[in-house]
């Protein structure tokens, strides 16, 4: 079967970056109960655990799926790019530093795209009246 390695990999992509999530979770509550805080460490651990996520393939990978992906990634990046500006603009007029770090621009841009690419997917198969 030559798609087998492929789904292979994909779902070991998964898996991968639903187990970098469950990292930083754990290294939150652990610098909760020791009363440190790493934040910079963990948001990396977030975001590449949302790349990896976001990057597998999906099972039926058609074209239409590649769309919606495309078109996730657009809004995701339109939609969390306005939103830094915006934060960096009152930032700005308060006088104080852009509130948000690379990673964290990453984390929020990515969990647009994956919560619209979720959305549309479910739309997409909806039956239509």
């Amino acid at each position: 079967m030559p798609g087998s390695t492929s789904l292979f990999a994909n779902r070991l992509l998964k898996i991968a970056g639903w187990f970098n999530l469950a990292i930083a979770a754990g290294m939150l509550v652990l610098d909760a109960v020791l009363d440190r805080s790493n934040w910079t460490t963990i948001s990396m651990v977030i975001a590449a655990g949302l790349v990896m996520i976001f990057a597998a393939r999906a099972v039926p990978n058609d074209e239409r799926i590649e769309q919606l992906k495309l078109k996730a990634a657009k809004a995701g990046l339109l939609l969390g790019l306005l939103g830094a500006m915006l934060a960096n603009f009152y930032a700005t007029l308060n006088g104080k530093p852009m509130p948000w770090s690379a990673f964290d621009l990453m984390i929020v841009i990515l969990l647009i795209a994956l919560g619209s690419y979720r959305y549309w997917r479910w739309q997409d198969a909806r039956p239509h009246p």
